[in-house]
């Protein structure tokens, strides 16, 4: 029988995944920024810290996002469900939502005007 850790009542088994997720999701969030950040002009230290946590941390919910998507409906193993998830968040919310936007107007044959 093993013993899981339990702090206030609650098991800290559950909330472990989620744990390499966020970590994960600084880590891919940092490459992030280094990938990007020679393409944005940033000319005084507040944008550049802005700039910084806006990329780290959107990429960490886009990490999030994919993590929990895959794990419901997939079903995948944790270290595959987790590698696609960075993946995701590596090439970003914006790249993301860029895709997202294209699919629906493929779908729905919206014509840009």
């Amino acid at each position: 029988m093993e013993k899981d850790l339990v702090f206030l009542g609650v098991s800290l088994r559950e909330y472990v995944p989620y744990l390499f997720i966020l970590i994960l999701g600084v880590c891919v969030g940092i490459l992030f920024v280094l990938r990007t950040i020679k393409e944005v002009s940033i000319d005084t230290k507040s944008k550049m810290i802005q700039y910084v946590i806006y990329g780290v941390g959107s990429s960490m919910l886009t990490t999030w996002i994919a993590y929990e998507l895959l794990n419901y409906y997939t079903h995948f193993p944790l270290s595959l469900s987790s590698a696609l998830s960075g993946g995701v968040g590596f090439i970003g919310a914006e790249t993301v939502s860029r895709l997202v936007i294209r699919l629906f107007e493929n779908k729905f044959n919206i014509k840009e005007k």
